[in-house]
């Protein structure tokens, strides 16, 4: 009986796809679990090229580290404020993350070369006004 269920939770896992939108979700509700480094590093897992960037994320990860409850306040969640397409494998997602002080701007840029989505870009500012 164990075979079985093993075998069951093992097709339910291997039938899911992750989309963009997902991936957006999922960074947030780590950040919040397993802290911003670790969010980073576990978003850019999907995108084997970045293994060759490493500076870059180590750079998006100290710039992170300064979202802290002393400098920004409580963190309260995250909206998705605009969603742009170019063709069917490119999107970008842009997300207004809640914080006591001000809203920041987050910007996800997702490419798909060939079967699976992979996390092209992320960035974050205090521009939401940007988007009016």
């Amino acid at each position: 009986m164990k075979t079985i269920v093993l075998l069951l939770i093992s097709l339910a896992s291997f039938g899911q796809i992750v989309t963009p939108k997902s991936s957006v979700d999922k960074f947030f509700k780590d950040i919040m679990s397993i802290g911003t480094d670790e969010a980073i590093t576990q978003a850019f897992a999907s995108n084997k090229w970045m293994a060759q960037n490493q500076d870059a994320i180590k750079n998006l990860q100290d710039q992170m580290a300064t979202l802290t409850p002393d400098t920004f306040g409580n963190f309260y969640g995250h909206e998705v404020v605009k969603e742009k397409k170019l063709g069917e494998s490119y999107m970008m997602y842009i997300v207004m993350a809640r914080f006591d002080r001000q809203p920041i701007r987050f910007t996800f840029e997702f490419y798909k070369p060939s079967a699976k989505w992979v996390l092209h870009g992320l960035a974050f500012d205090v521009k939401m006004e940007e988007e009016f």
